[in-house]
C-alpha cells in the first residue's frame, strides 16, 4: 500500500477562530463534526506508519494545541 509522503492529521475540532487566515468550515457546518480520536488512538496510528513516512506530518485541526490528553499539552 502506498502512503502519501505528506500526511495531515486533524487532531481536533476545537478552535479559537483567532487566526487572521481562518477558514474553519466547522464553525458554519456543525454536521461535519464526528467523533474525535483520543490521543492513544492517534499514537497507535502514528506508530503504525512506516519510519520513512514519519518525516512530513502536519498537525492541524481546528487548533491542534487545544487537543487535550497529550502529556505535552495538558495543564497541571
Amino acid at each position: 500500500m502506498m502512503i502519501p509522503p505528506n500526511i495531515s492529521i486533524e487532531l481536533t475540532y476545537n478552535c479559537s477562530h483567532a487566526c487572521s487566515f481562518c477558514s474553519c468550515p466547522w464553525l458554519r457546518h456543525s454536521a461535519l463534526y464526528g467523533r474525535e480520536l483520543d490521543p492513544k488512538e492517534w499514537i497507535t496510528i502514528l506508530n503504525a506508519l512506516p519510519d520513512k513516512q514519519k518525516r512530513h506530518i502536519t498537525f492541524t485541526g481546528g487548533e491542534p494545541l487545544l487537543k487535550s490528553g497529550f502529556p505535552e499539552t495538558d495543564k497541571p
